[in-house]
């Protein structure tokens, strides 16, 4: 099945959630390097570092609550509303009411698209 909701050469980041599986363009991180996927039903908050194509994925619930984080992010550190700042890196609170605490983390694969789609051809592709 031949998909061009994005060219084949594209970069990715996938991942297989609840929802099934998910793609992220790198090109979504041109700007930011945090983009939170609101439309999955689990929310999830991916993380890339163009610079050194560091990349994470993590569910945003943490004890049955699910967290708000702000879009920024400064030396890899996100604030959450509930006053907790999290290492995208390690994926745990550093600070705040959770400290200590760790987000649930997907396996991500960094992949060009036309490769994912052909494992997974029913992909939600974020940002498209």
């Amino acid at each position: 099945v031949k998909d061009n909701r994005l060219p084949h050469k594209s970069i990715v980041l996938g991942i297989k959630s609840a929802d099934g599986p998910r793609a992220y363009p790198v090109k979504l991180f041109e700007r930011t390097s945090l983009y939170i996927d609101s439309k999955s039903q689990d929310e999830i908050l991916v993380f890339y570092e163009k610079k050194t194509g560091g990349a994470a994925v993590y569910s945003t619930t943490v004890n049955g609550k699910k967290l708000k984080f702000d879009s920024v992010v400064k030396d890899s550190v996100v604030k959450d509303k509930s006053g907790n700042s999290w290492n995208l890196i390690l994926g745990s609170a550093v600070e705040g009411p959770l400290k200590g605490l760790k987000l649930q983390n997907y396996s991500v694969m960094e992949i060009f698209w036309g490769a994912w789609v052909d494992y997974y051809p029913k992909t939600f592709l974020a940002g498209v």
